[in-house]
């Protein structure tokens, strides 16, 4: 029941465009976060940047909340970078790796045909009592890495059995 309220106060706020920063504001704002983590893992971890610039795609999600994103606990934010075709997908993620706060991770996709399909599942839902019942994923099936990025910029391979995941309508 708890989860259903987040989500729709998810829904609300990222539907709201009188309250919320304009889109685009938003969308920089999740981009500069992206190339943030990318300097700090740069600095520790220069193979794991290595990694992301060289495979078919990426996605760095946080739950760092500032005047332009403001999520509700346990939600995090993130773009999907499509290395072969550079386009960017937003999205909103409800996993484990984001109850904490401050929290990053990355997901490394290995080849073109994961992004594509992790990019299909996670559907742009408008009706937010759809949220709720959208399927969680396996990540344990599927040909990804996942990085915890902890405050300094220090990435540490991880293993997550599920989350769920949609595409912001708002933001795309």
């Amino acid at each position: 029941m708890m989860k259903h309220i987040i989500l729709t106060l998810l829904f609300a706020l990222f539907s709201c465009t009188s309250s919320s920063p304009p889109a685009g504001h938003q969308r920089a704002e999740i981009l500069k976060i992206r190339d943030l983590t990318i300097d700090q893992i740069d600095k520790h971890e220069p193979e794991l940047t290595y990694q992301l610039k060289s495979a078919s795609g990426y996605a760095i999600f946080s739950n760092q909340k500032n005047k332009k994103i403001k999520l509700p606990e346990g939600i995090g934010i993130g773009v999907i970078h499509n290395n072969v075709n550079g386009s960017n997908y937003y999205l909103l993620a409800d996993t484990e790796l984001v109850k904490s706060p401050n929290s990053r991770f990355i997901v490394l996709f290995l080849n073109d045909t994961e992004v594509q399909s992790f990019i299909s599942y996670a559907k742009v839902i408008n009706d937010k009592t759809l949220m709720s019942s959208h399927p969680k994923i396996d990540l344990s099936a599927r040909a990804i890495k996942i990085y915890q990025v902890d405050i300094d910029g220090k990435a540490a391979l991880i293993t997550v059995d599920s989350a769920r995941f949609w595409q912001s309508d708002r933001l795309n």
